[in-house]
């Protein structure tokens, strides 16, 4: 007969703690820097500033005029695309001398040191905007 639990009736806690982990696994692994992954978030992203670049002189130019409520939407969906960024830039990988680093400490404090005050002011623009209006 097919047993669903171990003999010992004991389950792993490593087990329990995947399950749960698995919806966010895309925000515990390191990616490579040039891995097709980070190529295609970063081709996605480049779209994604284009259109930003195109929308806000727009905005600005004309405040009179009803946007329409899916361009809205749209700009939300964005800031969430750029806040998701954020997180993975702490999970990718970086080239020094040649070489790839891919332990967490040195991600971190490389980001931190570079482009984390960029976008930490553009996010939390967007965040502070979405609470107060």
């Amino acid at each position: 007969m097919y047993e669903r639990y171990p003999k010992n009736n004991k389950i792993k806690i490593d087990d329990q703690l995947l399950v749960i982990l698995k919806p966010i696994r895309f925000l515990t692994k390191v990616y490579m820097p040039d891995g097709f992954f980070r190529v295609a978030f970063d081709i996605i992203a480049m779209t994604f500033i284009v259109f930003e670049l195109l929308e806000i002189p727009v905005i600005l130019s004309f405040q009179d005029i009803n946007v329409d409520p899916s361009m809205d939407i749209f700009s939300d969906l964005i800031t969430g695309f750029f806040l998701t960024d954020l997180l993975l830039n702490f999970n990718t990988a970086f080239y020094e001398r040649g070489h790839v680093v891919t332990d967490r400490s040195e991600i971190g404090r490389h980001y931190l040191k570079s482009w984390f005050s960029v976008g930490r002011v553009f996010i939390l623009d967007n965040i502070f905007y979405f609470i107060y209006l």
